[in-house]
């Protein structure tokens, strides 16, 4: 019963997105440590530009991202190039699968969550932007649950045509890092079946229209007698 519970607050929860509005103040005052930027190549795969901010962090700090990633993704990265800007931040561009999926749109923050919140460097706020990628109806464009272990807001912008999410990780352990989808919704409940004797009757009187309507279309074809 819990279990059913937290599915559906956390369903009420996950907002899909609608008509356009402004960011919140969550969005606009959210201080981030990272930023992530996706765009979704071609010939299918996802190109990544990972920017972490500041001075303190290290360079084997990034490869723990990377390895995370590939485990929540189940993905190997490709042509990872990283640079480091002493004093400003460490960006890391690479390609990988699994983070956009199309038909129908949707985003693999869960594995961005975790990826980027835990181990030995955590980054607990972030910055992830979709370039390119217009929301459709079932893109989820923020998710608040009641035990507060993420959370996260998307704005969606015309120009440039990208969706960008701000999230904020609270939980202490990867597995809290959870996302309802359509696998978690109640499923729907059976069609209310009929009586049989109701069918019967109904059939019967059915056929019945049906024979007195295939007498009196007789008895229209049938000649009529000459007067005489």
């Amino acid at each position: 019963m819990k279990k059913i519970v937290a599915a559906m607050l956390g369903l009420f929860a996950c907002i899909a997105f609608g008509q356009p509005k402004g960011p919140s103040n969550f969005f606009k005052t959210l201080k981030i440590e990272a930023t992530i930027v996706v765009k979704k190549h071609p010939m299918g795969s996802d190109l990544v530009e990972l920017t972490i901010l500041g001075t303190k962090f290290p360079a084997d700090g990034v490869q723990e991202k990377l390895d995370a990633l590939a485990k929540e993704l189940g993905d190997q990265p490709r042509g990872v190039q990283t640079s480091i800007v002493d004093g400003q931040f460490v960006k890391s561009s690479f390609a990988i699968n699994g983070i956009i999926q199309t038909n129908p749109l949707r985003f693999n923050l869960v594995a961005l969550a975790r990826a980027m919140a835990f181990g030995q460097y955590p980054i607990k706020s972030f910055s992830v932007l979709f370039d390119g990628c217009s929301p459709g109806g079932k893109t989820v464009a923020a998710f608040d649950p009641v035990d507060g272990s993420w959370k996260f807001e998307g704005v969606a912008t015309r120009s440039p045509l990208a969706i960008e999410y701000r999230v904020q990780v609270n939980a202490d352990k990867p597995e809290a890092i959870t996302l309802p989808d359509e696998n978690t919704r109640p499923k729907a409940s059976a069609p209310e079946q009929k009586n049989p004797a109701q069918f019967y009757i109904w059939a019967g009187i059915i056929v019945g229209a049906l024979a007195i309507g295939l007498l009196v279309y007789s008895a229209l074809l049938r000649p009529r007698p000459r007067g005489r």
